[in-house]
């Protein structure tokens, strides 16, 4: 009985680790999923009824990510550049013209273990996200169809 008790703690952590590394795996590959489906939905120019090309894009990362971004669409981010200077992200209209490039990201999507051995507290006493995730794709915008205007970016 004694050697059930000192296996059980250790088991019990090693059995939450495994757990808790899958999930992390399996949320960066599906938010990893949903940026590239944001790109492949803006390079066509597709919309969402009443919203903009940007807005239209979140809300199709949003709809892909299995939850993990519902109300989050602060950390999804849409930049487009011109192919001769791919540093500097274009603003304004026409920034989502034929040709350019398309850069759909999340960046620093703050996570947590679900059972942290040794949690971190920050000064106010909420508990400190451990790491951050990140996921980036970008494609080059398609023209335009026969009779199809450009949507307004943002």
């Amino acid at each position: 009985m004694v050697e059930a008790a000192l296996i059980f703690l250790p088991l019990m952590a090693l059995l939450v680790a495994l757990i808790d590394f899958s999930l992390v795996i399996f949320m960066r590959s599906t938010i990893q999923f949903a940026v590239r489906e944001g790109v492949r939905f803006a390079i066509t120019y597709q919309t969402v009824p009443g919203k903009g090309h940007d807005d239209s894009v979140k809300a199709i990362v949003e709809s892909n990510s299995m939850g993990f971004l519902k109300n989050k669409t602060s950390y999804i981010k849409v930049k487009y550049y011109s192919p001769s200077n791919l540093t500097a992200p274009l603003s304004g209209a026409g920034s989502n013209g034929p040709g350019n490039v398309v850069e759909v990201s999340i960046d620093q999507l703050p996570w947590s273990w679900l059972a942290p051995l040794q949690p971190d507290y920050n000064q106010k006493g909420a508990r400190k996200s451990p790491f951050t995730l990140n996921a980036s794709a970008a494609d080059v915008m398609q023209g335009l169809p026969v009779g199809q205007l450009q949507p307004p970016a943002r």
